[in-house]
């Protein structure tokens, strides 16, 4: 998780666009009414969460991680279901060191 969120520079930029990603898929998920909504956002929610949470977990935020990984276990899609769940063990086992 760490090498993927410290790759390539400005940390801010990172977080930016991840949240960016995030709420543009939040928006598509409440924008209309549920029966409306294509699959496809739930699985870009679910992808942005993993985004957000990798750069939390790179800077020690495990708390806002988990916050993030919960959120996509929520409200995203099934496909990347599983990472989410394999995220939060890792960030999990790596509090629980702290």
């Amino acid at each position: 998780m760490t090498t993927l969120a410290t790759s390539g520079g400005a940390g801010g930029d990172y977080m930016r666009a991840a949240e960016t990603a995030r709420e543009m898929a939040w928006e598509q998920l409440h924008s209309v009414p549920l029966h409306s909504v294509l699959p496809i956002w739930r699985d870009v929610y679910s992808v942005a969460c993993l985004r957000v949470a990798k750069l939390h977990f790179a800077t020690g935020d495990f708390r806002e991680a988990l916050k993030a990984l919960d959120m996509g276990l929520i409200m995203g899609g099934t496909l990347f279901r599983h990472d989410l769940e394999t995220a939060v063990d890792k960030v999990e086992a790596k509090a629980g060191k702290y």
